[in-house]
């Protein structure tokens, strides 16, 4: 495995886990409400608590995974810039190779015409 695959699937990894922790204080926090309805009415405040914890949660959530984007378009970008270095790269040096053959071909048949005007 490469390691910009290693981690994607690391991104991958870390994004579900902050879903899954996210669902988890969700369920939760619905469940502390629920309890709280079973036993007496919830006050606004009460609701408002639950309310501040899951919005704060899942903004949490939503950071980690743009983080985590922002840091795989990174990854992309740096494998873009090396792809293109080594393309430039080569294409240099296939560029000097052909100049080299055409210089040396219009060597050898400017030494060819030299000697078939001699002769």
């Amino acid at each position: 495995m490469s390691a910009p695959t290693e981690q994607f699937a690391d991104y991958a990894k870390r994004g579900q886990e902050a879903v899954t922790s996210a669902v988890r204080t969700w369920t939760d926090a619905v469940g502390d409400l629920a309890g709280t309805v079973t036993g007496r009415r919830p006050s606004s405040a009460d609701a408002q608590a639950v309310l501040d914890t899951a919005f704060d949660t899942t903004l949490e959530v939503v950071q980690k995974v743009v983080d985590g984007q922002r840091q795989v378009a990174r990854t992309l970008l740096d494998a873009g810039v090396q792809v293109v270095e080594v393309i430039g790269e080569q294409a240099t040096k296939a560029a000097g190779k052909a100049t080299e053959t055409v210089t040396e071909t219009a060597a050898k048949a400017s030494r060819s015409r030299s000697t078939s005007a001699k002769s």
